[in-house]
Formats: C-alpha cells, structure tokens, sequence
C-alpha cells in the first residue's frame, strides 16, 4: 500500500496567488492539498480549483480569516505542513482597520495560534510582502542603497500606505507567534506579483495589467519603479521553502535583474509579444511635475508620496533565496507576454 502524502493547507486557495501555490503543489504531485475557500458552494470560486490537474489530491475547506478557532484547529489538523497566503489586497479601502487590518493582522493570529495548538505542523510558509522590507525608495541609508531580508518597513502606518502597513503588522505577528510557541517559520516576500492568471479572481496585479494593455497609459506614465515577480516564481518559492527553506528566514522573492521597472519598460515587454499594442502602451515617462498633477487627479496619490518614490531607482537582493531554494527566474518577457495572453483567454482584455 503507498504511503499517504503529507497533507499540505493552503489558505486564500482560490486567490490570484493561493491557486497558483495549489497548482504548485499538486504539480509536484508529492503532497495532499487541503485548500481554504470562503464558500465551496460558490461554482464561480472554486470552478478554477477544481480544474486543476491531480484532483485526488485536493480537497477544499470552508474556512474565512476572522472564522472561529475551531474552524482554523480542523483546518490544520493532520496538516504536515501549513501554507498561508489568504490576506487582502486592497490599495483604496473604505475602512482600514474593517478591511484590512483585522483580516490581516487577526487572520494571520487565527491560523498560526492553531498551527501553535497543534503542535504537530513540521513547517509553516506566511506570504508577507516586499512592502513588509521597504515603504518609500526615498527613506533608506543612502542613494542606491540595496534592499535585502534584513530590512523592515517602518515607515507605513494605518494612515500612510496602510495596505503595505498590514503586510508588516500580520508578518510580525507570524514571527511572534512562532517565536513563542516554538514552530518552524520561513516567509516569502513576493515583489509586485504578475503573470498569468488561473481564474479571473479580482486581482490589483490583474486590473492593472488590463489598464496597461488597453490604453490607460498611451499619453505617458508616471516612472513609479516597480520590483517584478511571476506568479509561477512566487508559487514554486513557496513549495521550495516548504522543501528546503531555513526556518526563521524571510526570503524576498523578485525577479533575478535585481532593479526595478517603470510602467513603460513593463509595456515594452508586452510589446515584444504584441508589436500591435505599441500605440496603447506607455513609451514615455513623466516628468516630476506633471507627475504631481496626474498622480493626484488620476490615482489620488499625494505629492509627499510621489516626491519619496517616483523617479528613484530601487534596487534589491535575491541572493539569499536563490542561494538556499534554488529559485531560478521566468523572465519578463515571458512574465508580461504570457499574462496577456491569458488574460485575453479569460476575456479580461482584448489583444488588439
């Protein structure tokens, strides 16, 4: 008789990134996935989940962030391993504490307090977020300073960026929590996650994407510098980590160039898979002070924010992930080419 896979949870399943990490997992066909969703009932949802390949091996779990310690003590039970992606991703929130904050923060508490509980778990994987090590490009040590796991976020708040304020918040309270019950805990720090998509699930990296591809930039774009990562390299990272990953590291997780991108050198790689996207993309950047004034009609950006960020270079080390997981990277041009390519199957965007 085979021997039973370890059963592996995965939180946030059906997300952008959590069903990218499902597939990854079932793609190494090593391990049982148990996937939490908000509502198994929902087709819409879980259709994605349930197209994957080695449906055998997946399960799903009805289970929600702010859900009951209960709920989290049967979702981990049995797990070998827990992997916790859920956690909004939203830049504009009507209430900061309601929409983002207690779901990040307690979310992060519900699952791991019951990984604490039982104590069993082998080894736990949170995705945080590069915004958990830098805020503003502008507020480090010295001009082309180079980012790395060592560095941490301390100039987010619940006021300024508060999306990248609870990536910080949830992440060190994962390293609390694991520091005090005494589990195994490795972080992945994913850049600005793009790529192609298994399911049009609502996605920041995806509207984006579509505004990119249809003309929302055509006139010029603000030179906001972006580290890059695919969806596909964020998911593999986070079975290696499970694999091979040190427990107490974070792993900042970013394509291998090590410097980021603007929004016309990401419409550049698009347009090496799609010449005929050319008068819909970006190939100019703003200057500073139209910077101001588009920013702030546009995208309601502040000037303090554009002053600290735009236009400024910013670099990074994957070293340390490349040295202990092995990652390797998918390239831009695949990154940006495929992702449209998806996305016009889904019917998100048109290619024309």
């Amino acid at each position: 008789m085979p021997k039973a896979k370890p059963i592996v949870l995965v939180t946030g399943a059906s997300g952008y990134v959590g069903l990218a990490v499902v597939k990854a997992f079932l793609d190494s066909n090593n391990y049982a996935v148990r996937g939490t969703v908000r509502d198994p009932t929902n087709e819409a949802k879980v259709a994605p989940l349930k197209a994957l390949p080695n449906q055998a091996s997946l399960t799903l779990f009805k289970a929600d962030l702010l859900d009951s310690a209960e709920t989290w003590d049967a979702a981990v039970s049995d797990c070998a391993y827990v992997v916790h992606t859920a956690s909004p991703f939203v830049l504009s929130p009507k209430d900061v504490q309601r929409d983002l904050l207690d779901p990040a923060i307690k979310g992060t508490e519900a699952v791991l307090s019951a990984i604490a509980r039982n104590g069993k778990v082998e080894k736990t994987v949170v995705t945080s977020s590069i915004g958990a090590i830098m805020c503003d490009k502008w507020d480090v040590p010295e001009h082309g300073y180079v980012y790395s796991e060592k560095d941490w976020n301390t100039a987010a708040s619940a006021t300024y960026n508060p999306y990248i304020y609870s990536k910080v918040m949830a992440e060190r309270r994962a390293w609390e929590i694991a520091k005090e019950a005494n589990f195994d805990l490795c972080c992945i720090n994913p850049g600005f996650v793009m790529g192609p998509p298994l399911s049009k699930t609502s996605s920041t990296s995806l509207t984006f994407m579509a505004d990119l591809i249809q003309g929302k930039f055509s006139s010029g774009a603000v030179d906001d510098r972006q580290c890059m990562v695919d969806v596909r390299d964020v998911a593999k990272a986070h079975v290696l980590a499970i694999e091979k990953g040190v427990p107490g590291k974070r792993y900042l997780c970013a394509h291998g160039s090590r410097v980021g991108i603007n929004y016309v050198q990401m419409g550049a790689h698009v347009e090496k898979a799609y010449p005929s996207l050319a008068k819909k993309l970006p190939h100019r950047n703003f200057g500073k002070p139209i910077m101001y004034l588009v920013g702030k009609l546009a995208a309601g950006i502040s000037p303090y924010k554009i002053y600290m960020n735009f236009g400024l270079d910013f670099n990074y080390d994957v070293s340390l992930i490349e040295q202990d997981l092995g990652m390797e990277w998918t390239s831009l041009d695949d990154t940006f080419g495929e992702m449209a390519k998806k996305m016009e199957e889904l019917g998100m965007c048109k290619l024309e």
